[in-house]
């Protein structure tokens, strides 16, 4: 594969360090890549979802498709942001703190049951649903979220489902609530919900 701006072999090279380091990453993409990254032996803390656009948080509730799941404590989950503009012009990277979803959105840690219960804030609260909109553009897009926008977004974070989600978009009213079989947390960064 053609590598013009230099960018896979840059990714090689943060891979590689990081592995001679003994250190983690977190692949946040889509499963396509997963032998790519198996390239390295680097110890991988969790996948959370992949990314479409945008930066959120997902909520798996339902899945018959896996019989069993693992569940992994996750303290935090931090969002770091770089202006690719900025960048460009001054030849230099500069990565950002955007937020931290415990402060954020006021949960303990970024397990299962504080997601949901961010989720319960992002629909019950005006200002909760806006800094995530916000914070879904990477900061970007910080026009109001209306009452459109708000279903299509609680739609998106309780059901992963694609089928499930376009049902969710045409139920009258507000977005129903989730169902509670399994409760996976996700977020993150970075972009939108992996579908299957």
């Amino acid at each position: 594969m053609a590598d013009p701006g230099q960018q896979f072999q840059w990714l090689e090279d943060v891979l590689t360090n990081a592995s001679r380091a003994g250190e983690m990453e977190t692949p946040t993409s889509t499963l396509r890549l997963l032998s790519w990254w198996d390239n390295h032996t680097i110890t991988r803390l969790v996948i959370i979802w992949g990314q479409r656009q945008g930066a959120g948080i997902g909520v798996e509730t339902d899945s018959c498709s896996w019989p069993a799941f693992p569940v992994t404590p996750i303290q935090d989950m931090v969002t770091y942001f770089m202006n690719l503009s900025q960048a460009n012009a001054q030849g230099s990277v500069r990565w950002e703190l955007e937020y931290r979803v415990t402060e954020a959105y006021g949960v303990p840690d970024a397990g299962a049951r504080s997601m949901h219960a961010a989720l319960g804030r992002i629909a019950s609260d005006q200002g909760a649903l806006q800094r995530y909109y916000v914070y879904n553009s990477v900061s970007y897009d910080a026009r109001a979220c209306g009452e459109v926008c708000r279903t299509e977004h609680l739609c998106a974070l309780r059901e992963v489902d694609f089928d499930a989600y376009g049902a969710c978009l045409r139920a009258p009213g507000a977005a129903p609530a989730p169902r509670l079989a399994l409760l996976l947390a996700a977020l993150l960064g970075l972009r939108a919900l992996l579908t299957r």
